[in-house]
């Protein structure tokens, strides 16, 4: 099992060094620190990351950015599940509470 989690600080967000970075003219905005009233129609964006924000950023910005690219730093995988869970529901029958949440999460 590989587990890329990622890096999570609610005061500061990670920012990797990137070569060149200095170069751009553009702007940063990192996801947790997000401008409310950021104008981003018609603009050319890079999203770098993975995860909650390939499936969240990227489709909401999509109708209204002139282009996305979404840069990731490793794979997204997701599956579905059903809305009901068999097994927990049994196991409700048999063992507290709090253990069958713990296990179905």
């Amino acid at each position: 099992m590989i587990s890329c989690t990622g890096y999570y600080d609610y005061r500061q967000g990670y920012l990797p060094e990137f070569p060149g970075a200095k170069r751009f003219q553009g702007m940063y905005i990192h996801p947790q620190h997000w401008p409310e009233n950021l104008d981003y129609r018609d603009k050319t964006i890079v999203i770098i990351g993975s995860g909650a924000t390939a499936v969240t950023l990227v489709p909401a910005m999509a109708d209204d950015a002139k282009h996305i690219t979404m840069l990731q730093r490793s794979p997204s995988y997701m599956i579905s599940v059903p809305e009901f869970d068999k097994i927990s529901f049994t196991l409700l029958k048999l063992l507290p509470r709090a253990w069958v949440f713990n296990f179905a999460r």
